[in-house]
């Protein structure tokens, strides 16, 4: 969590300005960029002196310029696009377990994959496939660690039918075969 102190009337005027002004909750997807941000924020702020708190003011205001684009983009002339990544992505946390494909993905929510591509490129940082993929894979990492669970199992409970080609996408994934995961994990923790 990151903490800024604005104060002043440009700063004041600032806020009002952004989608904080009006003190609700933000749900905008790819905070890369607000990771980014503070780090620079807090790395200016280290140095001291008149120019590093003048950049902190200049990310300060950059930051919330940014939060009122990404909120405009959200409600202003792109929110039926934005409202279809939302309904996509939705779809894929809800029911990635049963989902094996983008063709399956557009059919439920009845836009064209090329679309929903595109889209994903514009509000997430993850295409739409690969993020269905990591979903899986950290729900079988979640049964081959926790519930010790076979491969062939954890393989059958996230849609693959094939253990080997589900084994090829984990170890893709995260390294390491499913057969070595819960190991590797566990002399990670105690190392």
């Amino acid at each position: 969590k990151y903490f800024v102190d604005l104060h002043g009337s440009a700063a004041e005027a600032l806020f009002e300005r952004s989608p904080l002004g009006d003190l609700s909750v933000l749900d905008f997807s790819g905070v890369r960029w607000v990771e980014e941000t503070f780090r620079q924020m807090v790395m200016f702020g280290a140095r001291g002196g008149a120019k590093a708190q003048r950049s902190c003011c200049l990310l300060a205001e950059l930051l919330l310029l940014q939060l009122e684009d990404s909120k405009e983009g959200e409600g202003g002339s792109g929110a039926g696009a934005y409202q279809s990544y939302r309904k996509c992505r939705d779809l894929l946390e809800k029911a990635y377990v049963r989902l094996n494909s983008m063709a399956e993905l557009a059919e439920e929510v009845k836009l064209d994959q090329a679309y929903i591509s595109r889209l994903f490129a514009r509000y997430d940082e993850e295409a739409p496939y690969k993020k269905l993929m990591r979903l899986k894979m950290n729900h079988a990492a979640r049964l081959l660690f926790r519930e010790n669970v076979l491969v062939k199992n954890a393989a059958a409970a996230v849609g693959f039918e094939d253990a080997a080609h589900f084994s090829r996408v984990f170890k893709k994934c995260y390294g390491v075969s499913p057969l070595n995961f819960a190991s590797s994990v566990g002399r990670s923790a105690v190392s």
